[in-house]
């Protein structure tokens, strides 16, 4: 006995389609440059060696570079939204810290 398909059927499996295909083409390919803001001006730096960095014209917010990714892992900032945001590494992601005007965007070479 065959069954026939009707339009909700159809309309959900459309749906988890392009679903999967958002996914996919949003989350981002990993990357190996990440771009810091900060008092007008702007620093790129690799993501393959861990360490940390301390801008000059910043000493108060300190990032940490580990395994191709970049976190904000002290600022002098009331809230600390930018040190919970945590590690981004995917291209095209980002990381703020609005007091200190200084924001992090992970850039492809």
């Amino acid at each position: 006995m065959r069954r026939m398909v009707n339009g909700r059927d159809l309309f959900v499996v459309w749906l988890l389609l392009i679903a999967a295909i958002a996914f996919f083409i949003l989350r981002g390919e990993p990357s190996d440059m990440v771009e810091i803001h900060h008092s007008g001006l702007s620093e790129i730096f690799e993501l393959s060696a861990d360490r940390y960095i301390v801008l000059e014209s910043l000493p108060n917010v300190k990032f940490r570079i580990q395994d191709g990714r970049i976190a904000f892992v002290e600022s002098d900032c009331p809230d600390q939204i930018c040190v919970r945001t945590g590690f981004i590494g995917r291209h095209g992601q980002t990381a703020a810290c609005l007091p200190n005007r200084v924001s992090i965007i992970v850039i492809e070479r």
